[in-house]
C-alpha cells in the first residue's frame, strides 16, 4: 500500500493537469473490483405542442361537376362561352349565378373558387359577367385589348392548362374592351385562336361569329332587353329616314344586315342597300351621349359621315 501511494500522487496531478480547476475529476483508490458506471439519468418525453403548429396539408378540392362537363365537351370545341348576365343596380353578381345555375346548363358553377373569379376594366354602372371554359390542356389569357396595337395591352388572366373562369368587366357596347386568347395543346399540335369580348351591335349576340374551336352556349332565352341591349330594328328605322337610303328604296333597292363593322376602333353595325350598285351604311349608338352616328360609303374605302332626312 505505501509503495503505491507515490503511484497514485503522480497519476492524480497528471490527471488533474487536464482538467479546470473548478470541475477536478475524482480518483478512487482500487481496492478491489471496478464499480459499474452510473446508468444515465432517463429523459422524460416532451408532450408540448408548439405555439404556432403547421397546418396539416389538405386534399385539393375535387372538381368532379367540373371534370364530366370538359370532358363531355365536343372534341372541335376548343373554348365555350356563355354570357350570364349583367350586374347593376338592381342585380347583383349572386342572383346573375343563381339564375345561371338554375338553367341547368352550368351545373359546375357552384366548383368555381374566388381566385378564379377575373375582373377587368369595370364601370360603376352596368358590368357584364361571362363564364370562360376552356377544353382540357388549354392555356388562357384574358385581357384589356387595344386596337392601335392591335393586342392586348393589359392581362388580366393568364393561366396555363386553365379552368372554367367567370370574367366580369364594363358592359360598354360602344367598343372591344377586351380579348380572350387561347392555346389547345393536343397530341399533333396546338389549335389557338382569339375572339373580343362584348355583344356584337348588329345582332346582339357574343363575338363568336366565324370563329372556328369557340362555342357560344348563352342561354339567351332567359335575357330581356334590360340586359341584352336589341339594335336591330331601331338601327333600321333610323336609316330608312336617311335621303340616300329612303330615295333608293323608292327606286326598289333593298336594305339588308351584313355584319358588325370597326371602323377607327369602334364598332358599327354594317347595312347595304343593293339596287343597282350597292351603298354600305355603318351605324352605331353611343351609350354614354344616346347619340346615333351613321357613316356611308360607295367603295367600302371611303367612309363619310351622314345624317337623317
Amino acid at each position: 500500500m505505501k509503495r503505491l501511494l507515490p503511484i497514485l500522487l503522480i497519476l492524480l496531478l497528471l490527471v488533474s493537469c487536464g482538467k479546470t480547476p473548478e470541475t477536478p475529476e475524482p480518483v478512487s483508490v482500487p481496492s478491489g473490483p471496478a464499480a459499474p458506471a452510473p446508468s444515465p439519468e432517463p429523459v422524460p418525453a416532451t408532450t408540448d405542442k408548439p405555439d404556432n403548429p403547421e397546418p396539416a396539408p389538405q386534399p385539393a378540392k375535387t372538381k368532379e361537376l367540373t371534370d364530366a362537363y370538359i370532358a363531355a365537351m365536343d372534341d372541335y370545341e376548343d373554348l365555350e362561352i356563355a354570357f350570364l348576365g349583367v350586374i347593376n343596380q338592381f342585380q347583383t353578381l349572386e342572383q346573375v349565378l343563381d339564375r345561371a345555375i338554375k338553367t341547368g346548363k352550368f351545373p359546375f358553377l357552384s366548383e368555381i373558387t374566388e381566385s378564379e373569379m377575373i375582373f377587368g376594366d369595370l364601370s360603376t354602372t352596368e358590368n357584364y359577367v361571362y363564364l370562360i371554359i376552356p377544353a382540357a390542356n388549354t392555356d388562357l389569357t384574358v385581357g384589356r385589348y387595344n386596337w392601335y396595337a392591335g393586342e392586348i395591352t393589359q392581362k388580366w388572366y393568364s393561366l396555363a392548362n386553365s379552368r372554367p373562369i367567370l370574367y366580369i368587366e364594363t358592359a360598354d357596347n360602344s367598343t372591344r374592351a377586351g380579348m380572350i386568347e387561347y392555346v389547345r395543346h393536343l397530341s399533333m399540335g396546338v389549335s389557338q385562336g382569339n375572339m373580343f369580348t362584348g355583344l356584337s351591335v348588329a345582332d346582339s349576340k357574343l363575338r363568336t361569329a366565324y370563329l372556328m374551336g369557340i362555342v357560344d352556349v348563352t342561354p339567351y332565352e332567359i335575357f330581356d332587353s334590360t340586359e341584352i341591349p336589341f339594335y336591330q330594328q331601331s338601327f333600321f328605322d333610323t336609316l330608312c329616314e336617311v335621303a340616300e337610303v329612303k330615295d333608293g328604296l323608292a327606286k326598289g333597292a333593298n336594305l339588308s344586315l351584313m355584319d358588325e363593322f370597326v371602323y377607327e376602333g369602334v364598332p358599327y353595325a354594317l347595312y347595304v342597300l343593293s339596287g343597282t350598285t350597292d351603298t354600305f351604311f355603318a351605324i352605331r349608338y353611343d351609350t354614354y351621349t344616346g347619340t346615333r352616328t351613321i357613316l356611308m360609303s360607295t367603295d367600302f374605302q371611303t367612309w363619310t359621315q351622314t345624317g337623317m332626312g
